[in-house]
């Protein structure tokens, strides 16, 4: 098995935008007071008010890293866990049965993704003008072995799915939406949201 490539992933890399992107950033942030993200997927049927969670500085989901190797030079963590927020869904008229769940896909060398997990339909009761009240759910992550010996860099993200039911239990609407930001809790520390959408099965850093 060859060595894992190291990774500055506790580093600000800094951004390389245009003067207007980086102007309009920064109304966002006075406005807002924080910037926030997540790519649509998608929709089906008919569908109510609904968002990600989903900010730098608290991200949609939360990857959990354990100590695996340290030494006089370098430390290194495998991905453990992956909490994600849910979303805020609303009834599309008066009141109504909501759902969702999320999907954890992985990739390799930033190859294709490929499904690794579904999590079980949470369901709750929203309204017009009342959120439904979710709950958090999460995953155990078991990192693969690298296909190779010059590859040891699989990345996991998560898709949010989102359901509003008729009174039959008939899905009415869909919609599907990419978490954009992932906090890093790494030796008992939360760090913000990473910049290429993904988590990383390991991480290594230089003392």
């Amino acid at each position: 098995m060859g060595a894992p490539v190291i990774s500055t992933a506790f580093t600000n890399r800094p951004r390389r935008v245009g003067l207007a992107t980086l102007m309009a950033l920064l109304a966002c942030v006075l406005v807002a007071g924080t910037v926030s993200a997540d790519t649509e997927l998608g929709h089906k049927g008919t569908v109510g008010p609904h968002s990600l969670k989903d900010t730098y500085s608290n991200g949609g989901a939360k990857c959990t890293y354990v100590n695996t190797f340290e030494s006089d030079t370098s430390k290194w963590w495998r991905l453990s866990w992956i909490n994600v927020r849910p979303p805020v869904m609303k009834a599309i008229s008066t009141k109504q049965t909501v759902g969702w769940r999320f999907v954890v896909q992985r990739s390799e060398d930033h190859g294709p993704w490929e499904t690794t997990y579904r999590s079980p339909i949470q369901k709750q009761t929203a309204f017009s003008n009342t959120a439904a009240a979710f709950s958090a759910m999460g995953i155990k992550v078991i990192v693969p072995p690298p296909s190779s010996q010059f590859s040891n860099r699989h990345h996991y993200r998560v898709i949010v799915k989102m359901i509003w039911y008729r009174a039959d239990g008939s899905q009415r609407g869909s919609a599907r939406h990419l978490v954009d930001f992932y906090r890093e809790k790494v030796d008992g520390e939360v760090f913000p949201g990473e910049e290429d959408g993904s988590c990383q099965g390991i991480k290594g850093q230089v003392v």
